[in-house]
C-alpha cells in the first residue's frame, strides 16, 4: 500500500529479507532533496543506507552503473538530495540515457515525452534497476557493482 507524506508517495516493503521504503518524490525534481532529507531524518535512516535510481546523460542509453558518493554530473535531483543531506555518500543506481543529439539542448531532450519505442526500450533497464537495488540490499554494494557495473 503506497501512501503520501514526506512531499512523496511512499510504499514500506521487505527488500532481501529487510524493511525498506520506496519513495517516488512529488516535488519538482531539483527539489528531490526536500522529500529525502524529511524522510530520512523521520526513519532515522543513515544517508549511506539511501540508494537513489536516476537517469544519467553522460552514460549511454541502457547503459547502468552503481556507485556511492561522489559529483552530480549536473543532475539537478541528485544535487538537492546531495544539498539537503549535507553529504554525497549515498549509493546511485545511474541509468543511462545518453546524450541528446546535437540539435537538442540538455534540458529539452530531458523534459520532452518519450515516444513508445523509446518506453518500451526503458522497460528491461528499468527491470535491471530494480534487480541491482535487490542486489545491493541482499549482497551489499561491492558485490552489486561487480555484477552489474560490467558493459551488456
Amino acid at each position: 500500500m503506497s501512501r503520501r507524506r514526506f512531499k512523496g508517495v511512499t510504499a514500506e516493503v521487505m527488500l532481501a529479507g529487510k524493511p525498506a521504503i520506496l519513495v517516488k518524490p512529488q516535488t519538482f525534481y531539483n527539489l528531490s532533496g526536500e522529500c529525502i532529507s524529511d524522510l530520512l531524518g523521520y526513519f532515522k535512516i543513515a544517508p549511506e543506507h539511501l540508494i537513489v535510481v536516476h537517469d544519467e546523460l553522460d552514460l549511454e542509453a541502457g547503459r547502468l552503473r552503481i556507485k556511492q558518493g561522489g559529483g552530480d554530473a549536473g543532475n539537478r535531483g541528485v544535487r538537492s538530495i546531495a544539498e539537503s543531506l549535507g553529504t554525497t555518500d549515498f549509493i546511485r543506481v545511474r541509468i543511462g540515457i545518453g546524450r541528446p543529439p546535437e540539435n537538442e539542448e540538455n534540458k529539452d531532450y530531458l523534459l520532452r515525452p518519450m515516444t513508445a519505442a523509446e518506453g518500451q526500450a526503458l522497460t528491461p533497464i528499468l527491470e535491471r534497476a530494480a534487480s541491482a537495488v535487490e542486489a545491493i540490499a541482499e549482497h551489499g554494494l561491492e558485490a552489486a557493482m561487480n555484477r552489474y557495473n560490467h558493459r551488456g
